[in-house]
């Protein structure tokens, strides 16, 4: 399995998909395997296959998708990374993180990022919708950060500030929207997220430990492509469905199904296909424009 994904072989891979599709997304869009059905708000889409994507890896999985879907949402010109790679998989971060640096050499302003989490906040329930303010890497405090080794500079600068990694203006926004338009009450929360380089879930002491530092959710996804997003200067927006509740006492938990974890994600679709049409519209037309990007300052 390749470790690293050149700068140079990047720009092949978006060198080939410009010359074939003739949408350039301002907006990119990963989410997990599980909320894929989320993204069936795409229209006008034109899909390309990994296999045919000059030296793009190849999805674990054995239901791993395997397509890039170019589109719109609200207008708003989008792509979409339909099969994810994870570090629990054996992937590199150097790979995990390789479809942001595609994005921004395609013309990504933006990152959305969607996964399915586990709670380790009583108060978050099955089926919130947690909308992320901060996360903790778990994976990178003790050194597997995506930035590790030579700083690529034509991507971004050698140290990267995460004090406002997930944009707070749209986080503002989002969370209005989905309480007063969209009636969500208190099923919306904003929220800490844990990463964890799995494939093992969390025990009750280290979902007690998470919880006492300050975690709401923890999953074993995002964080890697959040700090590849802010090296490439993207602003970056992200959700976590809660798909399991807190487990922090010594008793014995039963295991939900697949077929009962799966229950949960499709009530959660349309809900979230409804607040993913706000949230593209806000940032893609109605943001304010009170950042300067690092890009911008140096033409200055």
């Amino acid at each position: 399995m390749e470790d690293r994904v050149s700068y140079m072989k990047v720009q092949e891979m978006a060198k080939f998909l410009k010359k074939e599709v003739n949408i350039e997304p301002k907006i990119g869009l990963i989410c997990s395997f599980d909320l894929l059905p989320v993204m069936d708000i795409v229209e006008g889409r034109t899909e390309v296959k990994y296999k045919d994507i000059p030296y793009f890896p190849k999805p674990a999985g054995a239901c791993a998708s395997d397509l890039l879907v170019f589109g719109s949402i609200a207008s708003i010109p989008v792509v979409v990374l339909t099969g994810r790679f994870y570090f629990y998989e054996g992937f590199s971060l150097n790979i995990v993180t390789m479809p942001v640096r595609l994005f921004k050499l395609l013309g990504c302003t933006e990152l959305i990022i969607c996964n399915t989490a586990h709670s380790v906040n009583p108060k978050y329930k099955l089926g919130d919708v947690v909308l992320l303010r901060d996360h903790l890497d778990f994976v990178g405090i003790p050194g597997s950060n995506p930035l590790r080794g030579p700083n690529e500079i034509r991507l971004g600068e050698r140290f990267v500030s995460m004090n406002n990694c997930y944009d707070k203006e749209v986080l503002k926004h989002v969370r209005k929207t989905a309480e007063e338009e969209l009636g969500w009450g208190k099923k919306v929360h904003n929220g800490v997220y844990a990463y964890l380089s799995g494939p093992t879930s969390e025990t009750v002491a280290e979902a007690n430990l998470l919880n006492i530092l300050g975690a709401d959710v923890v999953g074993l996804s995002t964080v890697p492509e959040v700090i590849e997003a802010r090296h490439c200067d993207l602003y970056v927006f992200g959700l976590s469905l809660v798909i399991v509740e807190a487990r922090l006492e010594y008793i014995v938990y039963r295991e939900p199904s697949r077929r009962e974890i799966s229950n949960v994600i499709e009530e959660a679709i349309p809900k979230l296909q409804e607040l993913l049409v706000k949230v593209v519209e806000f940032m893609g037309v109605k943001r304010p424009c009170i950042c300067i990007r690092k890009s911008e300052l140096k033409k200055k």
